[in-house]
């Protein structure tokens, strides 16, 4: 993973965590998450992450936010530059 990449992740990480609130331990384990699998698979299995069913809700919302925007999670591409 090159260093642009790790800094969208981060980016990504800090923006999620701000619109739902969460708090900087959560931030970070987002940031972890979507590092390791990223952020398509972080939406497409909400249901399986490890975070509290508080935070997998707002995460749920979020991708019903970005579905209603952008279409299907899994055809959006998230990609900084469109790679992924």
């Amino acid at each position: 993973m090159t260093n642009q990449q790790k800094d969208y992740y981060q980016e990504t990480a800090e923006v999620m965590a701000w619109i739902l609130e969460l708090d900087k331990e959560t931030e970070q384990k987002v940031k972890k998450t979507i590092e390791s699998i990223g952020i398509k698979t972080f939406f497409l299995n909400i249901d399986s992450l490890d975070f509290t069913d508080e935070v997998k809700e707002k995460l749920k919302v979020l991708k019903t936010v970005i579905e209603t925007f952008d279409g299907d999670i899994a055809n959006v591409d998230f990609s900084e530059g469109g790679d992924q």
